[in-house]
């Protein structure tokens, strides 16, 4: 290395050093924790997927693993994905318990005393939404079979075989065997 080359990286340590120092640039806002919940963020293709899982499994755990305040773009505005999932479980389980959850997004669509307003006796909501139709590739569906522990090719299998016979899919999706391995996937809570 030439003395050039030292000078130069010299000086670009030093004015690191003083730009982090000043407060101006730091890691924190280059990798943001989600510990605190504190910083929306667009949803993940994993977390997107959870959405429409849970909803395909009828039940709410998935829900959980959805960073709080991950965001999903649509017509409605941005929205908490992890809101609107248990807000639809709320409603169809009629379960406001689930309510307490619910953060506000952008708007007042997802508030607590919204969901609760959802919830009419006896009449659930209908929700269309299939894992299998969701808009991310069938490699990231083989992915999350693969994070719960089912290898590559039973995972691709099971993935295409909705295509054959869907009865088949959702008995696997709705299986004691695929429930007790959800605790695997990652969660984004933290």
């Amino acid at each position: 290395m030439n003395k050039n080359s030292i000078i130069v990286i010299t000086v670009l340590i030093i004015a690191g050093g003083l730009f982090f120092a000043q407060g101006k640039f730091s890691l924190k806002n280059l990798f943001p924790t989600s510990k605190t919940g504190s910083t929306p963020r667009q949803l993940n293709k994993f977390e997107e997927e959870y959405y429409s899982l849970a909803v395909e499994m009828e039940s709410p755990e998935l829900c959980y693993k959805i960073f709080p305040k991950a965001y999903s773009p649509s017509i409605d505005g941005d929205l908490y994905r992890r809101s609107d999932c248990l807000q639809i479980f709320a409603s169809d389980q009629q379960r406001p318990d689930l309510c307490k959850e619910v953060a506000q997004g952008i708007g007042e669509r997802y508030t607590e005393e919204n969901c609760r307003k959802k919830i009419i006796p006896g009449s659930p909501t209908q929700h269309l939404t299939t894992w299998v139709a969701a808009p991310y590739p069938t490699t990231t569906r083989i992915q999350i079979l693969v994070e719960m522990g089912y290898d590559e090719k039973f995972a691709t299998e099971k993935v295409n075989s909705y295509y054959k016979n869907t009865n088949e899919f959702f008995d696997f999706v709705r299986s004691k065997d695929f429930a007790q391995r959800i605790n695997k996937l990652p969660t984004f809570t933290e």
